[in-house]
């Protein structure tokens, strides 16, 4: 029985983000080109230079660190005490007598060349792990990594064979066919990918060529999230601050959908159950440190993937699979979360002629706003099986297929005091789906529905 992690009471950390915002600013004082790039990222694409860094080494006192949530993982023969926290959204702190920061990069050559730099990069170009060294011999070293499934901060040894495969998995996730008869047979083909990509590179690795084929069909599809994308390409980091991935199945492809990923190194976070109709799973990847929420439409508490059944109502999740197709296939991703300073960034895309509106403020540790591109089109044919069945209202159908439907979006997120949290499913202006009123309250029901002709 796949039993879930329970609901989870998230926290905040004013204490960690103190020593983290510290550490950073005297790195700053101490390294020119540290402030450099911090105004570059401000200037360029509203980012702060806390969003960018991965790891941060110095005199830390440990008592210091083990009060603000860190924990010693490990005694590095090289690097001495490494502290990693319970939250991934805070970096690693390496206890040494020399101060180091280490800075994410989705491409290292994107960063340099956006630095001027011409330095040497350790790592096969298209390998688990990348780093180059951006300045040293001062008074603090200044790094950058490109991680792709690979743990520590030393490049492995990556022989031809093994890069002509993880550059061949690269492409398939790429290409790989979306549209199905039927989303089993669709979700059944994905999976199969994953095991052979998984066995061939391991979990890590090909999660990391997963998502990045993941941003691309996302970004493809999503004009704001492309727009950001290029900011941050000019700035030199790409997509190195994102913060979580939202993807919308329903509730009869869910035990599909997370087994799916738990084979790429996802483990449950725990999930969040809100007092409507709206539910998610929260799954982490502890290596490439990314969180996955797994929206769908739920009834009532469920302890096991197993006691998953259909219901006899749609809402906002199911409806949005129904009519997009299912989140891991045709659909896509529901949005894509980055981290920033969120009023700058509302500002960028402002200038661009870009709306913004903030997300539900359900929580008040998360700042967020959302960028929405026009609703995508989708197929009248699914438009009228939602319609016949009571799923939309006749105004609502006839809008969809004239005009499209609210699809993917992407949002700019903050979290205040290291809140290590999410917000329920929050399905605003910028995306929601017009139901009727009155729906009745969703039941479980055993028998499959007429899944196969919604999805067509």
């Amino acid at each position: 029985m796949r039993v879930l992690a329970p609901e989870t009471s998230w926290t905040t950390f004013p204490e960690a983000e103190r020593v983290v915002s510290l550490a950073i600013e005297e790195a700053c004082v101490r390294a020119p080109i540290l402030a450099a790039l911090a105004e570059r990222l401000r200037t360029l694409c509203a980012l702060r230079l806390c969003d960018v860094v991965e790891s941060l080494a110095g005199p830390f006192a440990p008592e210091t660190l083990q009060k603000g949530g860190w924990l010693c993982e490990r005694e590095g023969r090289v690097l001495g005490q490494v502290w990693r926290h319970a939250s991934p959204y805070l970096p690693d702190m390496i206890v040494s007598a020399r101060m180091a920061i280490v800075l994410r990069a989705e491409r290292i050559e994107a960063l340099l060349d956006a630095l001027e730099l011409d330095a040497p990069v350790e790592g096969a170009a298209f390998g688990p792990f990348r780093r180059t060294k951006l300045a040293g011999g001062g008074e603090v070293d200044v790094l950058a990594v490109e991680r792709n499934g690979g743990r520590g901060l030393f490049a492995p040894a990556l022989g031809a064979r093994k890069e002509r495969r993880g550059r061949l998995h690269q492409q398939i996730f790429r290409t790989r066919r979306r549209q199905f008869r039927a989303p089993e047979g669709g979700l059944d083909h994905l999976e199969r990918l994953v095991e052979v990509a998984a066995a061939d590179l391991g979990p890590d690795w090909a999660c990391a060529l997963f998502l990045r084929a993941e941003r691309e069909y996302f970004t493809a599809n999503c004009a704001p999230a492309a727009l950001q994308q290029r900011r941050q390409e000019r700035a030199g980091v790409g997509w190195a601050n994102i913060d979580h991935y939202a993807y919308c199945t329903s509730r009869e492809f869910l035990p599909a959908a997370a087994r799916i990923l738990s084979k790429l190194g996802f483990v449950s976070a725990g999930r969040i159950d809100d007092d409507g109709h709206d539910g998610a799973l929260v799954l982490v990847q502890p290596t490439l440190r990314c969180a996955v929420m797994l929206e769908f439409d739920q009834a009532g508490a469920i302890s096991s993937l197993d006691d998953v059944a259909s219901l006899t109502w749609r809402y906002q999740a199911g409806l949005w699979a129904a009519l997009h197709g299912e989140s891991l296939l045709e659909g896509g991703l529901r949005y894509l979360a980055a981290r920033c300073d969120v009023s700058a960034m509302a500002e960028h895309f402002s200038r661009d002629g870009v709306a913004v509106e903030p997300v539900s403020d359900a929580v008040e540790h998360l700042v967020q706003v959302a960028a929405a591109p026009p609703p995508r089109a989708v197929y009248p044919r699914r438009v009228d099986e939602l319609e016949r069945a009571g799923y939309l209202t006749p105004a609502a159908a006839e809008t969809y297929r004239l005009s499209g439907a609210p699809a993917a979006h992407f949002r700019a997120l903050a979290r205040v005091e290291a809140y290590n949290g999410f917000a329920p499913p929050d399905y605003g202006a910028a995306s929601a789906l017009v139901v009727p009123d009155g729906m009745p309250p969703p039941t479980p029901k055993r028998r499959r529905m007429r899944v196969r002709q919604l999805q067509r």
